[in-house]
C-alpha cells in the first residue's frame, strides 16, 4: 500500500543541513592568556545555519562563545546560544561539551545556566495553495509487480513563501573547566566542542555539532 501524504495549509519551513560532514565552526586569534597575563577581547561567532532558508535576519541564530577567565586553575567560557523555540538548541543538557587543547581534553566542565530570553523575529514559512488542477495519482500499488491497483484524482498544490514569526531563544551560560596543567603558556589553541547527545557520530552533521576555537599567538 502506497502511503498518502497530507500537507497542512501553512507549515513552518525549518531546514537543517544534511547528515555527515564537518562541524559548524569559527575561530579567533588572541595572545595566550596564560602568557600575556590577561584575557583579550575574544568573542567567537558561528553564523546560524538555517537563517537564510527561513528568511531570518543575518545573525538572528548566531551562536557565540568567549573566554572569561584563563589561568592555571581554571578556564571559564561564556556561551550564548540562539535557536528556534522548542527545538532545544539552547538546552545544554542536550549537548556533550568538551574543551580540547589538541593534545588532551580537560575534565568535564561545571555548567552555570543563566538567563534565557525569547524574541519574536520575522521570517518566512510555506503556504500550500490549490492550483485548480487535479493530479492522477496511484493510491494502491502492488509491492511486487509495482502495478497500480487503484488511481485517484487529488488536488494539485504548490508552496509559496508567506510571512512567518519565529520565537528565537537566547540562552546564556558559563562553563568552567578545571585546568590541572592542561592549558599552559605554551598551548597553541583550545577548542570548545558541542556534540548533540543521542546522535551517532556518523550522523552528526552541521546541525548536530559545532566548534569554537581560540588560536593563541
Amino acid at each position: 500500500m502506497m502511503a498518502r501524504i497530507s500537507m497542512s495549509l501553512v507549515t513552518t519551513l525549518v531546514v537543517f543541513a544534511g547528515a555527515g560532514g564537518c562541524a559548524r565552526s569559527a575561530h579567533t586569534d588572541i595572545h595566550n592568556p596564560l602568557q600575556a597575563g590577561n584575557v583579550e577581547e575574544n568573542v567567537v561567532t558561528i553564523p546560524g545555519s538555517i537563517e537564510q532558508q527561513n528568511g531570518l535576519p543575518k545573525g538572528s541564530l548566531a551562536d557565540q562563545a568567549s573566554i572569561l577567565r584563563a589561568d592555571a586553575e581554571a578556564i571559564c567560557i561564556g556561551v550564548l546560544l540562539r535557536g528556534i523555540q522548542d527545538h532545544h538548541w539552547t538546552d545544554l543538557d542536550q549537548w556533550d561539551i568538551a574543551l580540547d587543547t589538541g593534545d588532551s581534553k580537560l575534565p568535564p566542565g561545571d555548567v552555570q545556566v543563566g538567563r534565557t530570553d525569547v524574541t519574536a523575529v520575522q521570517g518566512t514559512g510555506i503556504e500550500y495553495v490549490k492550483t485548480g488542477r487535479n493530479l492522477h495519482t496511484c493510491s494502491d500499488e502492488d509491492s511486487e509487480t509495482h502495478v497500480c491497483r487503484q488511481w485517484v484524482d487529488e488536488p494539485e498544490t504548490v508552496g509559496q513563501s508567506v510571512p512567518q514569526t519565529f520565537n528565537i531563544e537566547m540562552g546564556r551560560s558559563q562553563i568552567c573547566f578545571a585546568n590541572g596543567g592542561k592549558v599552559t603558556a605554551k598551548t597553541k589553541s583550545i577548542t570548545l566542542g558541542f556534540r548533540r547527545k543521542g546522535v551517532a557520530a556518523m550522523d552528526r552533521g552541521p546541525a548536530n555539532k559545532m566548534d569554537f576555537e581560540w588560536r593563541f599567538k
